[in-house]
């Protein structure tokens, strides 16, 4: 990270800026080491926190002017049916496919990546090449502000990411202490909650910058969060809604990517997954030089579940979900989930296709309909 932003400054020192869409604007300026983690921690609660930004932001005090619009709801089952739409209707999602060697030509892997990403905005993908001599000598395509490729190969192995079907997050229901909007119960004792004040420049309609500083409540679920993308979740009549998010306690997105572009086979890629437990709400599907093996995990953190308040969750699982105990539930199982790990097939290939919930449609019209492009890398 200190690379990438040493290396930015002096770009942006040396050259001069002709693109008319940043040309003299007042956000292109020198960015700090701090400033690539950020965005960095940004992606990876993309599908959790940053689902419920406006909520997070819009908690005011039970009583005070409400920042977010608010209705009576069904927590439960709008929740269902968010992450059922999510699901349905990904605005994210990508293919690929791996192939054994003993499918191609040459007996050696052979991976199709087709990343459904936008062309434009700060979800697009750059081409990126890194060198160290002796340490690292990977290609592939890095998000805007990364400093990491995030899908790519190197001599030995090619991998590439779709978007997973779970929902990393978890919505919980808790009871209020009576008296005390600001304290809830676990275990029938009243805990309180942390207020956190932030405060940000805010550029106002007149060109002028303000400073707005704004209070989050935080439980040991997570901040409290009053709507959920569309779903308004009151903070009232003894209840309020913390939001569970597994990723909001990783800083391994980099570590992950940095593992997977050192490796030297499936099952370095294998072995880099489970070592970092980095990559937030993807799937990887890899292939190496050596062929035998093409690799599908499913490699993210899973909420977990306390029963200190009622986890709201999205089918087939029930509404209600008992936890095991009081611990604190950011404490997560990060690991390769059992039975989520494929490395062959019969027919010497794997294919994820979009987001599995999206239902699945022929690959030849999904290449048709790509965003991003395809990139094959034959080994």
């Amino acid at each position: 990270m200190r690379g990438w932003a040493a290396g930015y400054n002096a770009w942006l020192a040396q050259n001069r800026i002709t693109d008319p869409a940043c040309r003299g604007a007042g956000w292109v300026t020198p960015v700090t080491t701090l400033d690539v983690a950020r965005r960095g921690y940004a992606i990876t609660v993309l599908g959790g926190q940053g689902l419920a930004a406006d909520g997070i932001a819009g908690a005011a005090r039970p009583g005070a002017a409400p920042r977010t619009a608010k209705a009576a709801a069904d927590p439960a089952e709008a929740a269902r049916k968010l992450f059922d739409e999510q699901r349905k209707n990904a605005g994210m999602g990508s293919n690929a496919v791996a192939f054994a060697g003993s499918t191609a030509a040459n007996g050696r892997g052979l991976l199709l990546g087709n990343p459904h990403y936008p062309w434009q905005g700060g979800r697009r993908f750059w081409q990126s090449q890194q060198t160290i001599p002796g340490e690292l000598n990977v290609s592939g395509g890095s998000l805007l502000g990364m400093p990491v490729v995030e899908i790519g190969f190197n001599e030995r192995i090619a991998w590439s990411h779709t978007v997973a079907t779970g929902v990393p997050a978890n919505l919980y229901e808790l009871k209020t202490a009576p008296g005390d909007a600001h304290a809830y119960l676990v275990d029938g004792r009243p805990e309180r909650m942390t207020e956190r004040t932030v405060t940000v420049p805010v550029r106002g309609k007149d060109g002028s910058t303000s400073r707005v500083t704004r209070s989050q409540w935080w439980t040991r679920y997570g901040p409290v969060v009053t709507s959920l993308d569309d779903i308004p979740l009151p903070w009232a009549d003894g209840k309020a809604y913390a939001l569970t998010d597994p990723n909001s306690e990783s800083l391994r997105f980099t570590d992950a990517s940095l593992a997977l572009a050192k490796s030297r086979s499936v099952r370095g890629v294998q072995d880099a997954l489970r070592r970092t437990q980095g990559l937030p709400w993807v799937n990887t599907i890899a292939a190496d030089s050596g062929g035998p093996q093409p690799l599908h995990p499913v490699a993210g953190p899973a909420p977990g579940h306390r029963r200190a308040g009622r986890a709201l969750l999205h089918r087939p699982r029930p509404a209600d979900v008992p936890g095991r105990g009081p611990g604190r539930p950011g404490r997560l199982a990060r690991r390769l989930r059992a039975g989520a790990r494929h490395r062959r097939r019969p027919a010497g290939h794997l294919r994820p296709l979009r987001n599995a919930g999206a239902g699945r449609r022929p690959l030849r019209r999904e290449l048709q309909d790509h965003d991003q492009g395809v990139i094959i890398t034959r080994l």
